[in-house]
């Protein structure tokens, strides 16, 4: 026998399950931080495409407080998207903006879920129907964003392993 399910009880279920994934990404990219220390967290291997840690970091700081401050919240967050990829800072620096995204992000979530998108317009590029964006589209877009970062970092990670010496200023 299938049991209803209400709607509160929908959105908590959704809150838990989106939260404990994005827990085990940030563990995940936490854990990459503090391997890399200081040095490593800002190196950026000699190879096309590859940003530092920091920068990818610094990144999803700006993807996500867009998504929830700006379409979610009806705010409006800046970004210089192009000066998030040039950031460099501490490890701890680093850590400090995953602890602030794993507090703040699911504000946003839960204010999306229960009150809906209050501007669906600032979805522009990131959604092919910006009018059709919901709370649970802008989560699992950012969802996506921040796991396809979280392989970025990885990759990272292992070239400067493999190769200390392959860094580019």
């Amino acid at each position: 026998m299938v049991s209803a399910v209400s709607d509160a009880d929908r959105v908590e279920r959704l809150l838990d399950a989106w939260s404990r994934v994005l827990d085990e990404t940030l563990d995940a990219l936490a854990g990459i931080v503090e391997d890399l220390g200081d040095d490593g967290v800002n190196a950026v291997p000699d190879v096309p495409g590859i940003n530092s840690v920091f920068a990818l970091v610094t990144h999803l700081n700006g993807v996500m407080g867009f998504w929830g401050e700006s379409v979610i919240g009806g705010g409006d967050v800046p970004r210089d998207r192009d000066a998030e990829f040039r950031a460099t800072g501490t490890a701890d620096e680093a850590l400090g903006v995953i602890a602030a995204l794993r507090d703040g992000w699911p504000r946003w979530w839960r204010l999306g879920l229960e009150v809906g998108v209050a501007d669906a317009a600032k979805a522009g590029r990131g959604s092919r129907d910006p009018a059709g964006t919901t709370a649970e589209w802008v989560a699992a877009h950012v969802l996506r964003d921040l796991t396809q970062h979280l392989g970025h970092a990885e990759i990272t990670r292992d070239v400067l392993r493999a190769h200390p010496g392959i860094t580019r200023p």
